[in-house]
This record gives C-alpha cells, sequence and structure tokens, in this order.
C-alpha cells in the first residue's frame, strides 16, 4: 500500500506541474516570491480537497540561478525545494517529489480523493 501511494502521489504531482508549466517562472529576472507563488499553485492542486495545510516561503540567497523555498507542511514539519527557473517540467517535479519525501502518507489523503463522475 505505501508503494502505491507513493506512485499515486508521483502521479498526482507530475500532473500539478505540467498544468502549471504555462505560469512558472523560468527567466534569470525570476522573483523569489514569484517562484514561491508557482510552487504555492502546484500544492494547492495536489493537496486540493484533503485538509492538508501548508506554507511556501523564500528564504534569502544570493543566487539567481536557483532560489530556496521552504515549504511547511501540517505532519512533515519544513522541507527545502531548489526552484530552478530553467529546470523542465520533469526536473521540477522529481525535486519536488524528494522535496515532500513522507507527504504521500499524510494519512493517504492524497490518494482517499474521490473523482467525479
Amino acid at each position: 500500500m505505501e508503494s502505491e501511494n507513493r506512485n499515486v502521489f508521483r502521479f498526482i504531482l507530475g500532473v500539478a506541474v505540467a498544468c502549471m508549466e504555462d505560469s512558472r517562472p523560468k527567466t534569470e529576472e525570476t522573483d523569489p516570491e514569484d517562484a514561491c507563488g508557482y510552487v504555492a499553485g502546484v500544492l494547492e492542486t495536489v493537496f486540493a480537497g484533503t485538509g492538508v495545510r501548508f506554507g511556501v516561503r523564500p528564504l534569502a540567497y544570493p543566487g539567481k540561478s536557483k532560489f530556496p523555498v521552504v515549504i511547511a507542511m501540517d505532519g512533515l514539519g519544513e522541507r527545502l525545494f531548489w526552484f530552478q527557473p530553467y529546470a523542465s517540467a520533469a526536473g521540477v517535479s522529481r525535486e519536488l517529489e524528494g522535496a515532500l519525501s513522507g507527504a504521500e502518507a499524510l494519512s493517504g489523503k492524497t490518494c482517499e480523493r474521490e473523482v467525479p463522475a
């Protein structure tokens, strides 16, 4: 069951990243707040209707090629995600999956959603 939850979570995360691809900041002028807004949008899509609460905030960092983003979630604590504007959608999905390791176990909530008919 744990492996199944992980696979479902990976799928949901990948779909959310792909659906938000057009809104993902992708330039050198990307602002850390814009990166956080994008990450929050992905997480809102992933955890919609589950009751899982989260917060996203940037950390100060001198570089422009990547931004450290802190994701805080009930039941998971704080996780660090490195937002890279030039990453592919698949790369963003893999990095988010790594940063959110264990999120699929939040009572299996992402896997228990009802799908409308």
